[in-house]
Formats: C-alpha cells, sequence, structure tokens
C-alpha cells in the first residue's frame, strides 16, 4: 500500500476536511470530522498514518481544551483522544506529530510531553506532564548559585532572555518553558 503524503483539512458546512492522496498524487479518500463550526472551534491540519486513518487535532477557545479526533479511510470521525475534563488522558499539549503506525506525540509549552500507542493509550508521560496533572507547579524551585542567578538577572537587563533562558535551562536542566516562567518569578521576587 502507498503511504499517504498529504493531507489538507479545510471547514466544509459543519464539518472538518481532510483529502487523502497517494505517492502517484491521486486521491484515495476523503475524510470528515464532524464538528459545529462557530467562532470558538479551531482545527489544526489533519494528520494521516500509513493505512490511511485521518486524525484531527480541534481546539476550543475559551475553554483552552483540546482533542483528537479519528477516522478510518471507511468511516465516520469518532473521538479519539479527549481532554481530562471530559475524562480523556489529553492534557493542555497543543502541538501533535503522528507516526506511520498511528502513535501520537502531544508536546506541551513547559517541556509536556505526551505519547499515545495507535490504541490511545498513554505509553510515555514526560516529568512535567506529571508536575502539571498533579497540580504542582511546573516553576522549577532549583536554587540557583548566586553568581549563576546575577548573571540570569544581568541578561534580563540588558533585554537578553533568550541567553537568561539558556542561562537558566544550564544551571537547572530544566525546559526553555519552565526556565522562562522562572526568570518571570525572580523578576517579581
Amino acid at each position: 500500500m502507498n503511504a499517504v503524503i498529504r493531507a489538507q483539512s479545510t471547514p466544509y458546512g459543519d464539518a472538518l476536511q481532510a483529502a487523502a492522496y497517494s505517492r502517484e498524487g491521486k486521491l484515495r479518500h476523503i475524510a470528515k470530522c464532524p464538528i459545529s463550526f462557530n467562532p470558538g472551534i479551531m482545527g489544526r491540519p489533519a494528520m494521516i498514518d500509513a493505512r490511511g486513518t485521518t486524525y484531527f487535532a480541534v481546539y476550543q477557545y475559551g475553554k483552552g481544551e483540546r482533542g483528537v479526533f479519528r477516522a478510518p479511510p471507511e468511516g465516520r470521525a469518532g473521538p479519539w483522544l479527549m481532554p481530562q475534563s471530559e475524562g480523556g488522558v489529553l492534557g493542555d499539549e497543543n502541538a501533535f506529530a503522528l507516526g506511520p503506525d498511528g502513535t501520537i506525540v502531544a508536546l506541551g509549552r513547559s517541556g509536556q510531553m505526551r505519547v499515545f500507542g495507535p490504541d490511545a493509550r498513554v505509553v510515555f508521560l514526560s516529568p512535567a506532564c506529571e508536575r502539571h496533572d498533579s497540580g504542582q507547579t511546573v516553576v522549577p524551585t532549583a536554587k540557583l548559585a548566586p553568581d549563576i542567578e546575577a548573571q540570569i538577572k544581568e541578561e534580563v537587563a540588558k533585554g537578553r532572555l533568550m541567553d537568561a533562558v539558556r542561562l537558566y535551562v544550564r544551571a537547572t536542566n530544566c525546559s526553555a518553558g519552565e526556565a522562562l516562567d522562572a526568570i518571570k518569578h525572580m523578576k517579581r521576587g
């Protein structure tokens, strides 16, 4: 079977629609995800695995919730990964990547990463996800050496925030998002 190489999702009436093409450029199928479009719903680009199953990542403004819907080549899309607020396992990650076997990697701003197998089971949670899910702060609480803290504050004062973030990451081994949050707290304190 030829692998799908392109998916294009567009709003069509009351559904997201994605066209799947073969390597030769022939249309294989069109998948539809029934979502009622209003100003609060946004569909991200569709993803298609090697079997032709289409995945739609959807974000609902205001609620800040995301979900992934799945449509087999010959079927209707249904909920696949739903947010924790609806009893699902998806956190507040907002970037998704799909493997050829249907494995989904979800990434968040503060170092969160969840990996879901083709059966939608969680196969990996990053430490940042575990902290986030337990309600703990994602701001690192590591005590910085006084000279490192002084260097970070100096970089911030000079307007070189990314250099300050790099210094903090090197000193604490945290993610860039966590370092940015910690530096914001450092400025307030």
